[in-house]
């Protein structure tokens, strides 16, 4: 069970997410986390005029604007500020 002090903690990072670190995820399929400040780019999308597209990735989709909450062994949780 949390104690005052991890639910103050929790309270006081909740009300501000940007003071996480930002992280860009690569993933195989788009995500939809339902908040505009999260974008994505197809990697293999050509980013500058008269630029070439990359070649077929594994991982299609690039997110910006997420916060990285929890890392551990092989998994991440990251959301929107």
């Amino acid at each position: 069970m949390l104690g005052d002090r991890s639910r103050a903690q929790a309270r006081a990072l909740a009300a501000d997410l940007t003071t996480l670190p930002a992280v860009v995820l690569d993933t195989e399929k788009r995500l939809y986390p339902g908040n505009d400040a999260v974008t994505f780019q197809q990697p293999g999308e050509p980013t500058e005029v008269g630029a070439e597209a990359a070649p077929e990735a594994k991982y299609q989709y690039r997110s910006f604007g997420l916060r990285l909450l929890v890392h551990g062994g092989d998994a991440i949780s990251a959301n929107p500020p």
